[in-house]
């Protein structure tokens, strides 16, 4: 009897202290799944009259199929907010200003998907965001410089904007790489061929940023072409720009972009804490090389892929 009374005694201590550990298990494990679940829809706003958002858009669709999140998508090509609910996840692809003002007196979760000029527009409202920028960061630009010729130290470049962040961003890393860099500032059309005809006197190559003032399709081929007269190398910041004639570019493709945003939802819809406001550069990247154009000037350039190789680990510090 005594036996008896003493098993079923354990049993029961054995059940109190396996429900015990449960609990603690339970608690000590972090709830990945309770952001998840208050995650309704992902509206995603781009602009039909954009090429790039357009292509994005659909980068995007097919990325986030992989995570089987599809049945959850919301594509809107208008300003309409009334569809949003509160507990909806956005994508704002590009600078939408109308829709962007209305996304900032939300509650929601926002990623944005644009270019470091219009980081200050998100900085305000009641979201949490991600800003993901289109554009390099700037050291990325310039190691793509230096891996290709290091003895290439003065680097010219123009600019329609004196306090772009860009720019300070270029002038510290530059410093740090004991590069120097000279600027022309750009007010309108006119000042385009004098200000290229100080920076190819002066500098070994010509870095072209991101600036629509600067470099659009008037302009672009005419500074190509004038740069390539006096031999100086151009770096840009396209692939259409490397076709036109520029020597590389550095750059992420639509479906580089797409891939962090995804990895990005999938974060969050995994997380049990909201995100916070940040910006962020593009992870991956794409390096292009115009072969005719390094033939042409005599530039013995190592491969694509080799210096893509040689971006990764100049910003890992290998």
């Amino acid at each position: 009897m005594h036996s008896g009374l003493l098993k079923a005694l354990a049993v029961t201590e054995t059940r109190r202290l396996t429900g015990i550990l449960a609990c603690m298990l339970f608690t000590a494990l972090p709830n990945t799944m309770s952001y998840a679940e208050n995650i309704d829809k992902i509206v995603v706003y781009y602009s039909e009259n954009n090429d790039f958002q357009k292509q994005l858009a659909s980068a995007l669709y097919e990325k986030i199929s992989i995570y089987n999140r599809t049945d959850r998508v919301k594509y809107l090509s208008n300003n309409d907010t009334s569809q949003i609910g509160p507990d909806d996840l956005i994508i704002s692809i590009g600078t939408q200003q109308t829709i962007d003002k209305q996304l900032r007196i939300l509650h929601n979760n926002i990623i944005y998907i644009d270019d470091s000029n219009n980081r200050v527009e998100k900085t305000s409202g009641n979201t949490s965001y991600i800003n993901i920028e289109i554009t390099q960061p700037a050291c990325r630009h310039l190691y793509l410089i230096r891996t290709i010729n290091s003895q290439w130290k003065h680097i010219g470049y123009m600019t329609s904007e004196s306090d772009d962040s860009r720019l300070v961003e270029l002038r510290a890393c530059a410093k740090k790489l004991g590069i120097k860099v000279s600027d022309e500032l750009i007010s309108n059309d006119e000042d385009l061929p004098g200000a290229l005809d100080k920076l190819v006197i002066s500098n070994d190559v010509i870095l072209a940023l991101p600036d629509s003032r600067v470099y659009n399709r008037h302009s672009v081929k005419n500074i190509l072409l004038s740069a390539y007269r006096q031999r100086i190398p151009v770096i840009g910041f396209s692939d259409n720009f490397v076709n036109a004639g520029a020597l590389a570019a550095v750059y992420s493709s639509s479906e580089q972009i797409a891939q962090q945003v995804a990895d990005s939802i999938l974060e969050i819809d995994n997380a049990f804490q909201p995100i916070v406001r940040t910006s962020v550069y593009p992870k991956d990247f794409t390096v292009s090389i115009n072969k005719q154009v390094a033939n042409a000037l005599d530039l013995n350039i190592s491969s694509e892929e080799t210096l893509h190789k040689s971006l990764k680990d100049m910003e890992t510090g290998l």
